[in-house]
């Protein structure tokens, strides 16, 4: 169960007032919430449960900011309360994501800094290789014929999200291998903004959306096969160009086609 109680930030603003924070405590793990209250140590004192805010009278404005701490502190209770009941609570592993969690919901997400392509674009950065950023470049490329992606945001991404994406990329002929590799790009651009705690775990669709996945047919040829090759070469080993080709591949590939050299 997650618990909440009053906090006063030991780091003093340079006018020498503290920040009064929600301390959040989840599975061995703490959070701290602003209240956007300042006041100075002495014109503080929290109740013995330390949930029962207490500017002291020696603060002009004690009673406002009391009322804002306590409208504050029941509107955050009243969120985590809402996490237990539907059991979203037990599916977020720390108090970081239960602090994240409630301010999605109380001031809303930042359209500019949850758009899933600004994720893929600073995940492509961080990683720093023109391989990877390709490879990325064109999952951004599929989303867009699917979705407006300047628009497109983490919470858009569901379960019938996925499974549409993944319909829609089978319509434009990719194969099974082939969209299994779109769909791993947006899990592991999902997780990196999980892990920089840009979204909630207890929204993430990966664990009930199931990515295909098809075996790679075997693409090497028998013995047989490479013996008819050999032959072959052999029966057009008198034309000159050939032969020609023939030894030019023999030297660049030798393990590959050192079988196949033409009997002199």
């Amino acid at each position: 169960m997650a618990r909440l109680k009053f906090y006063l930030d030991t780091r003093p603003t340079k006018d020498g007032r503290h920040h009064i924070k929600l301390l959040l405590s989840h599975k061995g793990t703490s959070a701290l919430l602003p209240t956007d209250v300042f006041v100075k140590p002495e014109q503080w004192h929290c109740g013995d449960n330390e949930t029962d805010p207490r500017i002291k009278k020696n603060c002009n404005e004690y009673k406002s900011l009391n009322e804002i701490l306590t409208s504050r502190f029941d509107i955050v209770q009243q969120h985590i309360n809402t996490l237990v009941l539907n059991g979203t609570l037990n599916t977020l592993s720390t108090a970081t994501h239960v602090k994240n969690y409630i301010q999605d919901q109380i001031e809303g997400k930042n359209d500019n800094g949850w758009l899933v392509s600004n994720q893929f674009m600073q995940f492509i950065e961080r990683r720093n290789r023109s391989g990877t950023a390709k490879v990325y470049q064109e999952t951004i490329v599929k989303i867009s014929k699917y979705n407006d992606i300047k628009r497109l945001k983490f919470e858009d991404i569901t379960v019938a999200w996925l499974k549409n994406f993944e319909s829609q990329l089978r319509k434009d002929g990719l194969a099974i291998n082939s969209i299994a590799r779109h769909l791993r790009d947006i899990r592991a651009v999902y997780n990196d903004a999980i892990d920089h705690d840009i979204v909630s775990l207890a929204s993430y669709p990966f664990r009930r959306f199931k990515i295909k996945h098809e075996k790679t047919q075997k693409r090497s040829l028998t013995l047989e096969q490479l013996q008819t090759l050999r032959d072959y070469c052999a029966v057009l080993a008198g034309n000159a160009d050939f032969r020609r080709d023939v030894d030019y591949a023999v030297a660049e590939l030798p393990k590959l086609l050192l079988p196949l050299s033409v009997k002199s």
